[in-house]
């Protein structure tokens, strides 16, 4: 008798998987957007729509009138137990389906990367496409700009999907991040200071509690997040088309190809130098350390430092002219760098993946 198989393989990509879903409950999703978006501007509504495409506030609103019966309710009704963080972040990453697969050793490394503190905040006002779609392992995230129409600021919006193994479902948890200064740290700790505010103004004391040790705790996930949008920005990228993607997209005519999200691959070839770095500083001969102590072994290379790898960091600088007009600000990359091993650096490949 052949083994059931499972209901859902963890490995997939989560944010696909939940795109499928959500494509089945309203077949016309990408038009419902459309429509509602046409409404929200007729109705008065003003954003730049070269950064936001689809505001949550709007959203939101349509999905209270669904939920309360409103017969003015429009769009999204079979979406209705859906949060309106990721109907906006569906829609919007409906214009481009392109998928961010980050090598894992390579993630551990750029999310540590020092000096992000230094990078402007601003930098995040210019994303490659209006919702990106970021892979680490099992986790998906999708990450974009929405418009605070209350308080006339931008916020990073951060949707992360992940894999629940006992209810074998995928679950997801909303973020955001208020660009209310050109610091990371200030932009979290007025994000956190608003958002307290938000649930005492809301009468929910309990939830301002809990809303600041989650944001203090899971600081991490605007970090990480924040790394791979740099990247993904930065000059020196290392980012190619999946070659199994590729031809998978080929086979299907111009139309049909996209319907196939397209898998960049960022991070792979650095990431497998990080992995021979590493096993350049493990002795794997256990009989040749004991024949050579480190210390003669470092004398006779000439080095004075244990074989270590120097932390990654980000460098920005401006390029062209204020008085021309194209004065912009250029951010890179500058990987990790093997001290005392035979590998000297780990520079990445350029490749343009504009096309």
């Amino acid at each position: 008798m052949a083994k059931r198989k499972k209901k859902v393989e963890n490995k997939r990509i989560l944010a696909l998987e939940l795109y499928k879903g959500f494509l089945k409950a309203e077949p016309d999703l990408a038009d419902q957007a459309k429509a509602a978006i046409e409404d929200f501007k007729a109705q008065g509504a003003k954003w730049d729509e070269n950064i936001v495409y689809c505001p949550n506030d709007k959203i939101l609103l349509e999905i209270k009138k669904a939920r309360m019966g409103d017969p003015d309710a429009k769009y999204f009704k079979r979406l209705r137990n859906a949060t309106a963080g990721l109907i906006s972040a569906v829609a919007t990453w409906d214009l481009s389906k392109v998928i961010y697969r980050f090598d894992g050793d390579f993630y551990s490394e750029l999310k540590e990367t020092e000096g992000i503190e230094k990078v402007p905040v601003n930098m995040l006002l210019h994303l490659p496409y209006k919702c990106l779609c970021l892979q680490i392992g099992d986790e998906s995230r999708f990450t974009y700009l929405n418009y605070d129409f209350e308080f006339k600021l931008y916020e990073l919006r951060i949707e992360r999907l992940f894999f629940n193994d006992d209810e074998n479902r995928i679950e997801s948890r909303s973020y955001f991040l208020t660009l209310s200064s050109d610091k990371l740290q200030k932009c979290i700790d007025h994000t956190i200071s608003s958002g307290i505010d938000n649930y005492k103004r809301m009468g929910l004391p309990e939830f301002s509690e809990k809303f600041e040790e989650t944001y203090r705790k899971e600081r991490e996930i605007f970090q990480s997040t924040i790394q791979m949008i740099l990247f993904i920005l930065s000059q020196n990228v290392d980012i190619v088309e999946n070659e199994e993607n590729k031809k998978a997209r080929k086979k299907y005519t111009r139309s049909g190809a996209k319907e196939i999200p397209k898998v960049l691959d960022a991070g792979y070839r650095v990431g497998a130098e990080i992995r021979n770095v590493r096993e350049i500083n493990v002795y794997k001969n256990e009989a040749e350390v004991n024949e050579q102590n480190l210390d003669t072994l470092l004398s006779a290379a000439g080095s004075k430092k244990t074989p270590h790898v120097r932390r990654a960091h980000w460098h920005h600088f401006w390029i062209g002219s204020e008085k021309a007009g194209n004065r912009k600000l250029v951010i890179r990359w500058l990987p990790p760098i093997a001290i005392g091993s035979r590998l000297e650096d780990l520079a990445p490949v350029v490749h343009d993946i504009r096309a």
